[in-house]
Order: structure tokens, then sequence, then C-alpha cells
């Protein structure tokens, strides 16, 4: 193993980080974009509530489940059968 100095690993492990909360971000805005297109879509629901869970953002992740919920409890009235969750 090499001997790096410090300040370059640490570097490495910031960029490596900063990297990761780009991706992160870019998926959550990308992720709300389709749901104002798709607001009837219980997938895209429970993909953004997962980003939102992942982010730590709870508030929001109980926002968009609560309403994930209500749209499978309304599907499941429609068509007459359950969703497995």
């Amino acid at each position: 193993m090499t001997n790096r100095p410090l300040n370059q690993i640490l570097m490495h492990w910031m960029m490596s980080w900063y990297v990761r909360l780009r991706l992160a971000v870019q998926w959550l805005t990308f992720a709300q974009e389709i749901l104002s297109v798709l607001p009837e879509s219980i997938a895209c629901h429970r993909m953004l509530s997962d980003l939102y869970s992942s982010s730590l953002d709870f508030e929001n992740t109980i926002k968009v489940s609560e309403s994930g919920l209500e749209l499978v409890s309304r599907f499941q009235t429609d068509y007459g059968f359950s969703l497995h969750l």
C-alpha cells in the first residue's frame, strides 16, 4: 500500500462523498419531476419516498408515503384486489 499523505486521502474521500451527494440530489429532482407529471403513479410515490428516506428527509418521506398509500387504497377499491406492499 502506498503512503499517500493524509490530505490526499481526505480529499479523495470528500470528493467521493460530494459526487454521491450530487447524484442523490439529481435523482431526487428527477423523481420530483416525474411525480409532477404522473401524480397518480404508485411507483413514483414509492421511488420518491425511498429517495427522501435515504436522504434522511423524514418529513417529506411521511408526506409522500401517506399520499402513495391513499393511491394504493383507491386502487384496491377501484379494481377489487390487494397490492402486496
